[in-house]
């Protein structure tokens, strides 16, 4: 999902109307605390995370912002539905499946799960080393793979593709490991492919592309019946020169990622969570750190249910989808 420069246009005018509109009528909201869940520390959930926590520093000096790292996508899920955290952002397979079923390893449906934003659609990255011989998902059975640990976004991602080209846990060497440690494995050719789910651009991805690893499209008739199955996995395209040595685009899938929060946390709250998130998305943006984002007018079409006080925001704004 591309930005235009109208789409862009749009965020500027949200964010500099919601801060006029934040001077002269600030929300009678007594300063509290907020913790806001991130993922593991230093990756993509992290940097987005530590923006909106500086955005809403800034508009009130004693309005206390925690960051909190967690196992992973799953592990911000799991903190926002039993108390531990506020707001927090994951993937929309991950967040779909604990609200309106039951992740495998959870004891029942995650019913305070609400939505806040759509965030940006991520690649799956498919990486191998630059001598590899592995052009496909397919050339990976009886090779070592690695896509993270299990908690993260990435690990159910990659299984599911996995599973479309025929393959299970048993048809391959799973390498359950940090992506930083996959990525210095894959360069050293220890690893014969990778998986990371990641905002665009991904810092780890530029450092494994700088030492030669190659970026592999997820393309074809498996894909196809990947998406028919699992709506979640949107078509992304990874633009020509957005990696080093990387010449051309790159066809993959990705994921929607979504800011989220709990159905108890006061509608203020998370109608100023809301109005700062779009502010500091915006700044992300113009400062080159994302790609792919989602602009505030569709922003608000999520695979669960909103927040009233995220409703109560888009409303106002005349955001919501007809």
């Amino acid at each position: 999902m591309a930005m235009t420069s109208a789409c862009w246009g749009l965020v500027g005018c949200v964010a500099v109307a919601t801060l006029g509109c934040a001077g002269q009528h600030a929300e009678s909201l007594t300063p509290t605390r907020i913790r806001v869940s991130v993922g593991l520390k230093g990756g993509y959930f992290d940097a987005i995370g530590q923006a909106l926590a500086e955005t809403l520093r800034a508009e009130e000096q004693n309005y206390s912002v925690d960051v909190q790292t967690t196992s992973g996508a799953v592990g911000s899920i799991e903190a926002i539905e039993h108390g531990q955290s506020d707001c927090g952002y994951s993937y929309a397979n991950i967040a779909y499946e604990a609200f309106a079923s039951r992740p495998p390893d959870a004891p029942a449906s995650l019913k305070q799960l609400r939505s806040v934003a759509l965030v940006q659609i991520s690649p799956l990255y498919f990486l191998v080393g630059h001598q590899s011989s592995v052009r496909s998902v397919a050339d990976l059975r009886g090779r070592a793979v690695a896509f993270g640990l299990p908690e993260s976004g990435t690990f159910r991602a990659a299984m599911m593709v996995l599973k479309a080209y025929g393959l299970g846990p048993q048809d391959i060497r799973i390498r359950e490991e940090s992506f930083r440690d996959s990525f210095a494995s894959i360069q050293q050719g220890a690893l014969d492919g990778m998986f990371i789910l990641s905002g665009q651009p991904s810092d780890g991805v530029a450092r494994a592309a700088g030492g030669g690893a190659r970026i592999v499209p997820l393309v074809g008739p498996e894909i196809d019946r990947l998406r028919e199955q699992y709506p979640f996995f949107r078509p992304s395209l990874i633009a020509a020169g957005t990696y080093p040595a990387q010449d051309t685009a790159v066809k993959t899938v990705g994921v929607e990622t979504l800011l989220l929060c709990r159905e108890d946390l006061d509608a203020g709250q998370v109608r100023r969570v809301t109005r700062a998130w779009f502010i500091a998305l915006n700044r992300l943006v113009n400062d080159g750190l994302m790609s792919e984002a989602v602009s505030p007018k569709v922003a608000s079409a999520v695979p669960i249910p909103l927040h009233s006080g995220a409703a109560d925001y888009y409303r106002a704004r005349q955001l919501l989808p007809e």
